[in-house]
């Protein structure tokens, strides 16, 4: 008895440390620096300018107002904190800057946009936008080793085509060679191609508003909880499935699927949706949904945000050195 009462003790102190440490240190959090938590908003509003131009019908004069903040964000944020931010929006706005140039969209925003990159010109570089694919373009089926890893991309740009049964088996018969703690191997990947259903999940989700109509097929990702016990293994749902999702995603690289991870920051009261709309047990954790499907037909129509990485130098520590 003693025992049982200590392990469910251990579940108030150690969800109660999670939950104090994120309020901590979570991006909002008052005692956050803020030029470490400004690089990671440009980084973030920047991105969503990118999946903008990524979509297959990106829409004229979109994003305006994350386009005013990330000019106002530029003036306050310290390059000397790391330049990857600054490379990458400013990259970004080249490109919403030429495609605008290029259909003759005429707009306020286009002027503020320009002196913007007139201001910073010759400063950083530019490292944002849409990726340039090398002609002709080759799927991950024609590559192998590292240059498979590395060519991996995100797309929101699909084929109207519905994957086969086959073809869904042996994406995730692949995936489940991801590795798994104690190999419990407790991820379930449910798959959906009803276009109704599809539309439900995604307006849930609420992430890919730009290309949810373009989405045939879908994966809803999620980790039973009874595979896990005592407060010690409480995140190890989303580590096993986050595993299993990154190897879906390759998975489809592998076979000339395209597909793009939709995340699921969501409300209680929004995953318990999902999971009416989806057939989902309670019991079940979601880890995420995945977009997935064949690329375009024209695959010159094929768009991609360049989602440039940051350098290996602000991510790798050696020795547990502090970086200064």
């Amino acid at each position: 008895m003693l025992k049982k009462l200590n392990k469910f003790v251990w579940f108030f102190t150690l969800f109660g440390g999670d939950r104090w440490r994120y309020i901590k240190y979570c991006s909002i959090s008052p005692v956050c620096d803020k030029q470490k938590a400004l690089y990671y908003k440009i980084i973030i509003e920047t991105h969503s300018l990118e999946k903008g131009l990524s979509v297959a019908h990106t829409r004229p004069g979109f994003g305006k107002s994350k386009i005013n903040y990330l000019i106002d964000a530029l003036s306050k944020y310290d390059v000397a904190f790391g330049a990857f931010p600054v490379e990458k929006t400013l990259g970004t706005l080249q490109a919403y800057y030429d495609f605008h140039t290029q259909i003759n969209f005429e707009d306020k925003i286009l002027d503020k946009v320009s002196q913007t990159l007139k201001k910073h010109e010759k400063k950083v570089s530019l490292n944002g936008g849409l990726r340039e694919f090398e002609a002709p373009l080759k799927l991950g089926s024609q590559k192998v080793g590292s240059d498979l890893l590395k060519s991996r991309f995100s797309s929101r740009v699909y084929s109207e085509e519905k994957l086969t049964e086959q073809e869904v088996e042996n994406l995730v018969r692949i995936a489940q060679q991801a590795p798994s703690q104690c190999n419990r191997q407790a991820t379930k990947a449910y798959f959906f191609n009803d276009i109704n259903k599809i539309r439900e999940l995604l307006s849930l989700q609420a992430g890919a508003g730009g290309f949810n109509q373009d989405v045939s097929n879908l994966f809803l990702i999620t980790s039973e909880l009874s595979a896990w016990g005592g407060a010690q293994q409480r995140n190890q749902p989303y580590v096993d499935g986050a595993l299993f999702s990154m190897a879906l995603l390759y998975s489809c690289h592998a076979n000339d699927i395209v597909s793009c991870p939709l995340n699921l920051a969501i409300t209680h009261k929004t995953s318990d949706q999902i999971k009416k709309v989806a057939n989902v047990n309670k019991d079940e954790v979601l880890i995420m949904m995945i977009a997935v499907g064949k690329p375009p037909k024209d695959i010159l129509t094929l768009k991609v945000a360049k989602s440039a990485r940051r350098p290996v130098s602000e991510i790798l520590v050696f020795n547990g050195a502090k970086n200064e």
